[in-house]
Protein backbone atom coordinates (compact mmCIF):
# COMPACT_ATOMS: atom_id res chain seq x y z
CA UNK A 1 0.00 0.00 0.00
CA UNK A 2 1.34 3.52 -1.15
CA UNK A 3 2.02 5.91 2.20
CA UNK A 4 -0.37 8.40 3.09
CA UNK A 5 0.04 12.14 1.30
CA UNK A 6 2.47 10.13 -1.18
CA UNK A 7 0.53 11.77 -4.28
CA UNK A 8 0.62 15.07 -3.12
CA UNK A 9 2.69 17.83 -4.94
CA UNK A 10 4.95 18.60 -2.16
CA UNK A 11 5.78 14.79 -2.04
CA UNK A 12 5.93 13.78 -5.26
CA UNK A 13 8.39 16.95 -5.41
CA UNK A 14 10.82 15.88 -2.47
CA UNK A 15 10.53 12.11 -3.73
CA UNK A 16 12.54 14.00 -7.41
CA UNK A 17 14.61 15.79 -5.48
CA UNK A 18 15.92 13.15 -3.24
CA UNK A 19 16.64 10.91 -6.54
CA UNK A 20 19.40 13.67 -7.28
CA UNK A 21 21.39 12.73 -4.15
CA UNK A 22 21.12 8.91 -5.67
CA UNK A 23 24.90 7.82 -6.04
CA UNK A 24 25.12 7.85 -10.09
CA UNK A 25 23.85 11.19 -10.42
CA UNK A 26 26.06 12.85 -7.58
CA UNK A 27 29.00 10.91 -9.42
CA UNK A 28 28.75 12.45 -12.65
CA UNK A 29 27.91 15.68 -11.10
CA UNK A 30 31.40 15.23 -8.98
CA UNK A 31 33.05 14.09 -12.21
CA UNK A 32 31.97 16.16 -14.46
CA UNK A 33 32.95 19.44 -12.21
CA UNK A 34 36.25 17.64 -12.30
CA UNK A 35 36.70 16.85 -16.16
CA UNK A 36 35.09 20.91 -16.99
CA UNK A 37 37.92 22.04 -14.30
CA UNK A 38 40.57 20.31 -15.97
CA UNK A 39 39.24 21.26 -19.35
CA UNK A 40 38.74 24.92 -18.73
CA UNK A 41 42.46 24.77 -17.03
CA UNK A 42 40.17 25.82 -13.72
CA UNK A 43 42.29 24.62 -11.15
CA UNK A 44 39.67 25.79 -8.37
CA UNK A 45 36.91 23.87 -10.17
CA UNK A 46 39.15 20.53 -10.82
CA UNK A 47 39.65 20.83 -7.43
CA UNK A 48 36.43 21.02 -6.10
CA UNK A 49 35.43 17.70 -8.40
CA UNK A 50 38.31 15.87 -6.98
CA UNK A 51 36.91 16.82 -3.11
CA UNK A 52 33.01 15.59 -4.58
CA UNK A 53 34.35 12.63 -5.52
CA UNK A 54 36.36 11.87 -2.53
CA UNK A 55 33.75 12.82 -0.23
CA UNK A 56 31.15 11.00 -2.15
CA UNK A 57 33.71 7.72 -1.99
CA UNK A 58 34.02 8.20 1.74
CA UNK A 59 30.52 9.02 2.52
CA UNK A 60 29.01 5.80 0.83
CA UNK A 61 32.16 3.91 2.60
CA UNK A 62 30.67 4.66 6.00
CA UNK A 63 27.20 5.04 5.31
CA UNK A 64 27.91 0.96 4.06
CA UNK A 65 29.67 0.10 7.02
CA UNK A 66 27.11 1.36 9.05
CA UNK A 67 23.96 -0.46 7.10
CA UNK A 68 25.71 -3.68 7.58
CA UNK A 69 25.68 -2.85 11.53
CA UNK A 70 22.27 -1.43 12.09
CA UNK A 71 18.76 -1.93 10.78
CA UNK A 72 16.07 0.15 10.11
CA UNK A 73 12.68 -1.42 8.06
CA UNK A 74 12.13 0.95 5.06
CA UNK A 75 8.59 2.86 6.11
CA UNK A 76 7.40 2.04 2.73
CA UNK A 77 7.58 -1.39 4.10
CA UNK A 78 6.41 -1.22 7.45
CA UNK A 79 3.39 -3.50 8.10
CA UNK A 80 2.40 -2.46 11.29
CA UNK A 81 4.02 -5.89 13.05
CA UNK A 82 7.66 -4.74 12.44
CA UNK A 83 9.05 -1.42 13.52
CA UNK A 84 11.14 0.68 11.65
CA UNK A 85 12.82 1.91 14.57
CA UNK A 86 16.72 1.54 13.96
CA UNK A 87 18.48 -1.61 15.69
CA UNK A 88 21.28 -3.55 16.52
CA UNK A 89 22.02 -6.23 13.51
CA UNK A 90 23.31 -7.72 10.65
CA UNK A 91 20.46 -7.60 7.92
CA UNK A 92 21.56 -7.10 3.84
CA UNK A 93 18.01 -6.68 2.83
CA UNK A 94 17.66 -3.63 1.02
CA UNK A 95 13.77 -3.31 2.85
CA UNK A 96 15.67 -3.24 6.29
CA UNK A 97 19.19 -1.51 5.70
CA UNK A 98 17.60 2.22 5.36
CA UNK A 99 19.56 3.50 7.43
CA UNK A 100 21.91 5.65 7.26
CA UNK A 101 20.40 7.66 4.09
CA UNK A 102 23.19 6.94 1.46
CA UNK A 103 20.84 9.78 -0.90
CA UNK A 104 21.67 11.98 2.56
CA UNK A 105 25.31 11.21 3.17
CA UNK A 106 26.39 11.57 -0.33
CA UNK A 107 24.55 14.93 -0.92
CA UNK A 108 25.71 16.75 1.92
CA UNK A 109 29.00 14.95 1.81
CA UNK A 110 29.51 16.43 -2.26
CA UNK A 111 27.40 19.96 -1.16
CA UNK A 112 30.24 20.10 1.71
CA UNK A 113 32.96 19.84 -0.63
CA UNK A 114 32.02 22.22 -2.96
CA UNK A 115 31.59 24.63 -0.18
CA UNK A 116 35.19 23.82 0.96
CA UNK A 117 35.94 24.67 -2.44
CA UNK A 118 33.35 27.34 -2.56
CA UNK A 119 33.25 29.19 0.33
CA UNK A 120 31.47 32.08 -1.06
CA UNK A 121 28.61 29.52 -2.56
CA UNK A 122 28.35 27.52 0.90
CA UNK A 123 25.93 28.39 1.91
CA UNK A 124 23.61 27.41 -1.61
CA UNK A 125 24.96 24.18 -1.77
CA UNK A 126 24.32 23.52 1.55
CA UNK A 127 20.75 24.62 0.31
CA UNK A 128 20.28 22.33 -2.27
CA UNK A 129 21.35 19.55 -0.47
CA UNK A 130 18.66 19.88 1.85
CA UNK A 131 15.65 18.91 0.21
CA UNK A 132 17.58 15.48 -0.37
CA UNK A 133 18.23 15.05 2.98
CA UNK A 134 14.51 16.27 4.02
CA UNK A 135 13.25 13.41 1.59
CA UNK A 136 14.67 10.65 2.92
Amino acid sequence: AALPGRARPAVRALSWASEIGDQPQLFALSAGTFGLGLARGDRCMARAGAGMLAALWLATALKDFVKLRVDRRRPRSHDGRRTHKPRLGENTHKEDTSFPSGHSAGALAVAGAFAAAYPQHRAAALTAAGPVALAQ
